[in-house]
């Protein structure tokens, strides 16, 4: 559209205001007598540039030469819905982004806090530790101080004793005195010659020229460090004392330790027999195996009859019934075993006498004590006294 028409209509509306309306200025490029629509050279960045409107400075609206395309309302309802939906979309990718962002917020915060946590217990520790280095060090230097002023103070007493034994010394009187000691010492057995060194009294004043002739005589002498006795004191109105015979005490065994019996070439060592009180069931046991009679007959068949009969009547008994009937016989107890084939032994030799000899009379056996008695018991009792 040309500003023609659009003068000679201002002109037709009114020409009395055309001396009051300021002239056409292109917004574009600046340039007068065109609008902004009709610019053919525009420029870019100029200051008075700005974006076209619908309606001019006069208030006419500039229609545009192209053809606007509109639509059907059924399309636009599509693409609403599908703007509504990529809404939605964006929102819910928003809410999304944002809990993961704050996820990661709170894991960091609690790592910081961890950290923290961990820093101020290792502060803790170390301060911990700094004390109780610093107390140990405190511990260790009031332990040297101690043990110096310990030094020192033996250090001090030592040269305090060394100064009262040189003014001791300085005294003549005890000089001489010590001196005369060891001259009137009397020797007694061999004694071990010691020289004394010159070097030993270097440090000491003399005072009298008596005390060095002494000196030079007995420089050689020593006391003796263990001197013999001398002959006992006799007392006139009290008689001799006598004292028991030395010996060397007897050694006490530990207990649970058994002591050995030495072996001599002469014997056996034996032991002195005890004899021990028996309870009345051991002596019940005792009365039946010694009172029971048995049977014999003639020759060397009926003594080992016998034998074996004493072994099977005994072999029923425990080890201290057995051990109280070795005692009574005489005969060494040496196990249960043995016991047994003792005491049948001895039974025999009582009843048929000695192995290899014939008995006087073969028709009954030799007395009441081959076959046992209830004497045997009371012999095997013990008094209470």
């Amino acid at each position: 559209m040309s500003s023609e028409p659009r003068e000679n209509q201002g002109q037709e509306s009114g020409g009395d205001r055309r001396g009051q309306c300021e002239p056409i200025k292109c917004f574009t490029c600046g340039e007068e007598g065109h609008y902004a629509n009709q610019c053919r050279n525009p420029k870019s960045g100029w200051r008075g540039a700005r974006a076209s409107t619908s309606s001019n400075s006069r208030g006419y609206r500039s229609y545009s030469s192209r053809k606007q395309y509109r639509g059907s309302s059924s399309e636009d309802r599509e693409v609403q819905s599908q703007i509504k939906e990529f809404g939605r979309n964006l929102e819910s990718m928003r809410e999304f982004i944002e809990a993961q962002q704050a996820a990661k917020e709170e894991q960091l915060r609690r790592k910081n806090e961890k950290k923290e946590v961990e820093n101020r217990e290792r502060e803790a520790a170390e301060v911990r530790a700094k004390k109780v280095g610093k107390k140990a060090e405190k511990t260790r230097l009031e332990e040297e101080r101690v043990a110096a002023m310990k030094k020192d103070m033996d250090v001090h007493v030592k040269l305090s004793v060394k100064e009262a034994m040189k003014e001791a010394w300085r005294d003549s009187d005890l000089r001489d005195a010590l001196m005369a000691a060891k001259v009137g010492e009397k020797k007694k057995g061999k004694q071990k010659v010691s020289f004394t060194s010159d070097n030993e009294f270097s440090e000491y004043e003399y005072v009298s020229s008596g005390t060095e002739e002494i000196r030079e005589h007995t420089g050689n002498l020593s006391i003796n460090e263990k001197r013999k006795r001398g002959p006992e004191p006799v007392f006139e109105d009290s008689p001799p004392m006598e004292l028991p015979p030395k010996h060397t005490p007897k050694r006490t065994l530990k207990r649970g330790t058994t002591k050995t019996l030495k072996m001599t070439p002469i014997g056996a060592r034996s032991k002195k027999k005890t004899k021990v009180r028996l309870s009345p069931a051991i002596k019940e046991k005792l009365a039946s195996a010694v009172k029971v009679k048995i049977p014999t007959s003639i020759g060397t068949v009926g003594r080992y009859k016998f034998r074996e009969a004493v072994m099977k009547q005994i072999k029923h008994h425990d080890a201290i019934t057995l051990q109280n009937l070795c005692i009574d016989a005489g005969i060494p107890y040496n196990g249960k075993v043995e016991a047994i084939f003792d005491l049948a032994d001895h039974q025999a030799d009582i009843a048929y006498g000695p192995e290899g000899e014939d008995p006087e009379d073969t028709n009954e056996p030799m007395d009441d004590d081959a076959v046992g008695t209830s004497k045997n018991v009371d012999e095997a009792e013990v008094d209470e006294n």
